[in-house]
């Protein structure tokens, strides 16, 4: 059986849960007490600073990018041949 994400993320989750009830059951410190607020807040910093470390290395794929410009040029040579007449820019003053 394949271990997907999901489970990984429940155990995770109701490993936690458990943890938590055992420490404030023990104590009431302030701290155990707003303890799953505070591990919500650090899942959405993580979950934030793992967006933007995939933004700013996104790969790029110049190969891509040249398959993509030919099949513009080829679409747009099958259009003219179809008879389409693509509308004209305005020119700004």
């Amino acid at each position: 059986m394949k271990i997907t994400q999901f489970h990984k993320w429940l155990t995770f989750l109701i490993l936690f849960l458990v943890f938590w009830f055992v420490l404030k059951s023990q104590n009431q410190n302030h701290f155990v007490v707003f303890l799953p607020i505070y591990a919500i807040i650090a899942f959405g910093l993580y979950s934030l600073g793992f967006i933007f470390w995939r933004v700013t290395h996104f790969p790029t794929c110049d190969n891509a990018t040249e398959k993509l410009r030919e099949d513009i040029k080829e679409a747009e040579e099958d259009l003219k041949k179809r008879g389409y007449k693509p509308p004209q820019k305005k020119k700004e003053k």
